[in-house]
C-alpha cells in the first residue's frame, strides 16, 4: 500500500496496461450497445489525448478545465491531463454561465473540453472566459458546427494530434509520466459554494490514491472480482472522480456509462450492478417510487409486500443483535426474498447490488429500514472534498442507521475530535491548500496537517461516531436548545413525498420548515385520489396535498423530541433549478438563498406567536443564600 500512495495515477494506469491488459477498465454503451475497453486500448487512448494536449502547448502545472456529463472521453482527458504533469479542472455540467467564468478566471485554464453544444454554448457567452483559453475542444460533435470558432476543435481532432506526435516521438509519453511525482498536482475540485465563492481543492495524486484505497477498504471484493457500477454522478464531483477514475486502477471495479445520461434509470436496470455508490436522495427517490407503486397495485401484492416487510423486519432486528438466524426464519426471509423483495428491486435494476453506500447528506432512518428489509445492505459513510476519500464507514452488515461507523482504516490516518466536537483529520487523502488562498487554507489546516472539516460529532456508548450537523449550521432557540437542523431535516425527508426541506428556529420559540416536495411522487398520488392540477405549483397548493404533508409531518414528528419537532411548514411554490444558483450543483440547499427567496413565508410561520422570548427582568429576582 505504501508503494501505491508513492505512484502517481497514471503510472499505475500503465502498470495496469502491462499486468492486465486483456481485463475490462470500462464500458461505453453506443447504440445500444455495451462495448468494452481493457486495459491495454485504455492505456493507448489515453497516450493520444496526452500527446494530442502536449502539441496543444500544454506544459506541467497547467490547467485543463472538462465539462460534462460521465463519459469516457471525461475520463481520457483527465488521466490524459495528469499524464503530462498538468492539473484538470472539473466543471459541473449543470453550471451556469457567470459559474464557468468564475472557474476559468480562478483556476487560470488554459485549454477547456467540453462534452456537448450545451456545454460549449454557457463557455461561448463569456467573452472574458473565451479570452483566458489557448484551445476549446469539443467531444459530441453530433448537434454542432454549423458555425466557426478559430478556438474550437473537435475531441477527434485533439487525438489525431496525438497520434502524428506519437510518431516523430515515441516514448515522450512514458517520459512524461515517469517526472511526474505522487505529491504534485493532480486536480482541482471546486467546493459547493453552500456559504460563499467556490473554492478550489488542490488534490494530490497520492491524495487521490489514498482516497481510492479508502473505498478499496469498504469493499474488499472488488479487489479480486469483476464488480459493476454505473457512472452517474458528475466527475467533477471528488466522489465520483475516486470512484469511476481512480478505484478501478486499484481494483476490478468496472464503471458502465450511460448513452445519455437522462438514460441512468434506463442503464441501471440493464447493468444491474452490484457495486452502488449514491447520494441518498438518490436512495430516496427509488424508494418513493417502489413504495408508492406497491400502494397502488392489486389488493393481493399489497398483502404480499405488508407480509414479507415484517419478516424482512425481523430478520432485520437479528441480524443487528448478531444473533443467529432460526432456520424457519431463514427459510420465510429467502421466500420473502424470492418471491417480493427480488421482484421489487428488478424494477430500478438492484436485485443483484448486496452492499450499497451513501453519502454527502444526512441519511433519513425510515429509508435506510426499508432498503435493508428488502434485504440490501446499506451503508453510510462519510467524506468531505478536502479529505478525499472515505473517512469514516459503517464496516459491519446491516447497520442501524444511528451513527456513521468508525475512522478509515488507511495507513496514516488519524481521526479526532476537538473541543465543542469537531471531526479533525489527519492522514494521506487531506488536501495541501486551496487554490490561491493560503489564507482560507490556514483556517482549516492547521501546519501539522490537522484539517478541521467543520462538521460536528459525537462518540456514542458503543464507540461509533455519530455526526450531529455543520458547525456553523447548528441553530439554537430562544429557549437556549442547541439543534440539529439536518438531523430534523433528514427525518423530514424519509417521506416519498419531501424531495427537499429546510428547517428555521435559530433565536425562535419553536422549529418550522420549508419544503419542497417531490414532484414526480407527489403527482402519482393525485392522480390516483383524482386531485387535478396542472403544474408544480398548483399541485402544491391543493388542499388535498397539504393535507397530505401536514399527515408526514405529523408522522416524521413521532421520531423526534418535542423541541425538535417542526410545528408548522410552508411549501414553496415552485421547485429549486441547480442551473439558477438556487441549490449547489449537487443539490446541497443554501440556507442563506433560501432565506432570502422564501423569507416571507418563514416569517408568516412565525406571525402571531410570542416567537421571540423577552428578555427576563433580572431585577426582580431576589437573590437566596
Amino acid at each position: 500500500m505504501a508503494r501505491l500512495l508513492a505512484r502517481p495515477s497514471p503510472a499505475v494506469l500503465l502498470d495496469r496496461a502491462r499486468v492486465t491488459p486483456a481485463q475490462v477498465a470500462f464500458r461505453d454503451k453506443h447504440l445500444g450497445v455495451y462495448a468494452g475497453c481493457n486495459w491495454h486500448e485504455y492505456a493507448k487512448l489515453v497516450e493520444e489525448v496526452a500527446l494530442g494536449l502536449r502539441e496543444l502547448g500544454l506544459a506541467g502545472g497547467e490547467r485543463v478545465a472538462v465539462m460534462g456529463d460521465p463519459c469516457p472521453e471525461w475520463v481520457l482527458a483527465d488521466m490524459a491531463t495528469m499524464s503530462i504533469g498538468a492539473i484538470t479542472v472539473g466543471v459541473y455540467p449543470t453550471s451556469a454561465p457567470n459559474e464557468v467564468e468564475y472557474i476559468v478566471r480562478d483556476a487560470g485554464v488554459s485549454i477547456f473540453i467540453a462534452e456537448t453544444q450545451e456545454h460549449l454554448d454557457k463557455l461561448l457567452a463569456s467573452p472574458d472566459a473565451l479570452s483566458r483559453l489557448r484551445k476549446i475542444v469539443v467531444i459530441d460533435t453530433r448537434a454542432l458546427f454549423d458555425f466557426h470558432h478559430d478556438l474550437v476543435m473537435t475531441f477527434a481532432e485533439l487525438r489525431d494530434l496525438g497520434r502524428s506526435r506519437l510518431a516523430r516521438a515515441p516514448g515522450e509519453f512514458e517520459r512524461c509520466i515517469a517526472a511526474v511525482r505522487a505529491e504534485d498536482a493532480a486536480a482541482i475540485v471546486y467546493t459547493s459554494g453552500t456559504t460563499g465563492a467556490p473554492k478550489g481543492v488542490v488534490l494530490s495524486h497520492r491524495n487521490l490514491i489514498a482516497g481510492a484505497i479508502s473505498y478499496v477498504n469498504c469493499s474488499p471484493g472488488i479487489r479480486d472480482a469483476e464488480h459493476r457500477t454505473v457512472a452517474h454522478l458528475p466527475l467533477s464531483h471528488v466522489v465520483a472522480r475516486i470512484l469511476v477514475v481512480t478505484t478501478p486502477l486499484l481494483s476490478r471495479l468496472v464503471p458502465f456509462f450511460c448513452e445519455e445520461i437522462e438514460e441512468f434509470s434506463e442503464t441501471i436496470r440493464e447493468v444491474a450492478p452490484n457495486f452502488v455508490v449514491m447520494p441518498p436522495r438518490f436512495y430516496e427517490k427509488f424508494a418513493a417510487q417502489l413504495l408508492i407503486g406497491m400502494e397502488t397495485s392489486t389488493p393481493l401484492k399489497r398483502w404480499a409486500y405488508k407480509l414479507a416487510a415484517v419478516i424482512g423486519g425481523r430478520i432485520l432486528r437479528l441480524r443487528r443483535s448478531g444473533a443467529r438466524l432460526p432456520w424457519l426464519d431463514a427459510l420465510a426471509y429467502w421466500l420473502a426474498r424470492e418471491l417480493v423483495f427480488k421482484q421489487l428491486l428488478e424494477k430500478i435494476g438492484l436485485a443483484k447490488c448486496r452492499v450499497a453506500f451513501t453519502g454527502s447528506a444526512p441519511m433519513p432512518p425510515q429509508v435506510v429500514e426499508a432498503w435493508q428489509t428488502w434485504g440490501v445492505d446499506l451503508r453510510e459513510v462519510y467524506g468531505v472534498t478536502e479529505c478525499c476519500g472515505i473517512s469514516i464507514a459503517q464496516y459491519h452488515p446491516f447497520p442501524a442507521p444511528a451513527d456513521i461507523g468508525e475512522p478509515a482504516s488507511l495507513p496514516g490516518f488519524e481521526f479526532r475530535l476537538a473541543e465543542g466536537g469537531e471531526i479533525l483529520l489527519r492522514s494521506p487523502m487531506v488536501f495541501e491548500q486551496y487554490w490561491r488562498r493560503p489564507e482560507a487554507t490556514a483556517e482549516v489546516r492547521e501546519e501539522s496537517g490537522w484539517y478541521h472539516t467543520g462538521d460536528v460529532a459525537e462518540i456514542t456508548a458503543q464507540g461509533r461516531i455519530k455526526l450531529v450537523d455543520r458547525l456553523r449550521d447548528i441553530i439554537v432557540t430562544s429557549g437556549g436548545k442547541s439543534l440539529s437542523p439536518q438531523q430534523i431535516e433528514k427525518v423530514m425527508k424519509g417521506s416519498p413525498f419531501v424531495s427537499e426541506a429546510v428547517v428555521f428556529g435559530d433565536g425562535r420559540r419553536y422549529v418550522t420548515a420549508l419544503f419542497e416536495l417531490d414532484y414526480t411522487t407527489v403527482s402519482e398520488w393525485a392522480r390516483t385520489h383524482k386531485v387535478s392540477y396542472t403544474s408544480y405549483t398548483s399541485l402544491v397548493t391543493c388542499p388535498q396535498v397539504v393535507a397530505l404533508i401536514e399527515n408526514e409531518v405529523a408522522r416524521a414528528n413521532e421520531f423526534l423530541a418535542r423541541v425538535e419537532q417542526v410545528k408548522t411548514f410552508r411549501i414553496i411554490p415552485s421547485e429549486l433549478d441547480p442551473e439558477q444558483g438556487e441549490t449547489t450543483p449537487t443539490r446541497k440547499i443554501k440556507r442563506a438563498l433560501m432565506y432570502d427567496m422564501f423569507g416571507a413565508l418563514v416569517e408568516e410561520m412565525y406571525q402571531g406567536a410570542l416567537d421571540r422570548a423577552p428578555a427576563p427582568d433580572l431585577s426582580r429576582i431576589t437573590a437566596v443564600h
